[in-house]
């Protein structure tokens, strides 16, 4: 087995050949020795494994270590000298710039002596215009105001003044109509509210109505039901007499007729019937006599109070003829 030693390149760190090259000087004994114990390596891992073996294995690994920290040892050495030579670069690079900071710093203030006025009248300028948009609520402050010319400065100005009295216009339009428009809906609320009153006030007082003329509905009804309960039973007694009448007028008839019969019968017998005969004959004709009928309640009365009398009359002379036999 063979080891290689690494190559490096120092175009890859940047760095001058010839500054490679005492690096590289400066590791070469470390590198030389290694070279060295490459051949002692190669024959120790060729041999059996014994305690002789073991033991040059161990004796070799202690020469590697040795020649690892010397390498290391050089490589702090070479290292802190670089640094050190950076540090001195440093030191002359800020020393430069501590000599010629101040002298730049006061050449720039005269350089920039017309540059500053101009600046500072620019943030002046800045400051007073945007002071005086303040007022109309631009929303937005340019930077460039004070670089503004004036003709532009004017129109911009004049813009943002029109634009913001044109909103509050346009606001002030907005919060009318929106005072006109609640007023409006307050107003017709009110006339709903007030119509709703007067509905319900006609609704009531229409209801009141509906119920005096249902009461009086009623009680037409009622009295209707009366007057033709009354109608009827007048119609009914009514009926009832007249029929009671014609009944009656029927047995008179009838009865008359009869009488008629016997009156025939008794008249072939008149002349030869004694005194007491004759009078009870004519109190039969009188009991038996046709009444006429009469529809008027007067008239009817007359004839009751006729019927009456002549039943008194007949019934007279039956007793007063018994006083004769």
């Amino acid at each position: 087995m063979k080891t290689a030693i690494v190559k490096i390149n120092p175009a890859d760190y940047g760095l001058e050949e010839s500054k490679a090259r005492l690096i590289e000087q400066a590791f070469k004994p470390m590198i030389d020795k290694m070279v060295e114990l490459e051949k002692e390596f190669n024959q120790i891992i060729k041999l059996p494994i014994t305690s002789e073996a073991c033991s040059q294995a161990h004796e070799l690994r202690l020469k590697y270590v040795k020649v690892r920290t010397g390498t290391a040892a050089i490589h702090q050495k070479v290292k802190a000298e670089f640094r050190a030579g950076g540090l001195f670069v440093d030191g002359w690079k800020n020393t430069q710039l501590y000599a010629s900071h101040g002298l730049e710093d006061k050449l720039k203030v005269i350089e920039d002596h017309y540059k500053n006025i101009e600046r500072n009248r620019i943030a002046k300028l800045q400051e007073e215009r945007a002071t005086a948009l303040n007022p109309y609520d631009p929303g937005f402050t340019p930077e460039s105001l004070g670089e503004m010319q004036d003709e532009i400065w004017n129109n911009y100005f004049n813009g943002v003044k029109l634009a913001f009295e044109q909103r509050q216009a346009a606001e002030q339009k907005a919060e009318e109509e929106r005072i006109a428009r609640q007023k409006a809906e307050e107003d017709e609320r009110k006339r709903i509210r007030e119509e709703n009153e007067r509905l319900k006030e006609e609704a009531a007082e229409r209801e009141q109505l509906e119920e005096i003329d249902r009461k009086k509905r009623e009680k037409a009804d009622v009295a209707r039901k009366r007057k033709i309960e009354r109608e009827r039973k007048v119609f009914q007694a009514k009926l009832e007499k007249e029929t009671k009448a014609r009944e009656r007028l029927e047995a008179a008839n009838l009865k008359k007729a009869a009488a008629e019969k016997a009156l025939k019968a008794e008249k072939k017998k008149a002349a030869l019937a004694p005194d007491v005969e004759k009078l009870n004959k004519l109190a039969f004709i009188i009991d038996n006599f046709e009444l006429p009928a009469c529809k008027s309640k007067e008239a009817a009365r007359i004839v009751e109070e006729v019927c009456n009398r002549l039943v008194a009359i007949s019934n007279w002379i039956l007793a007063e003829t018994k006083n004769m036999k």
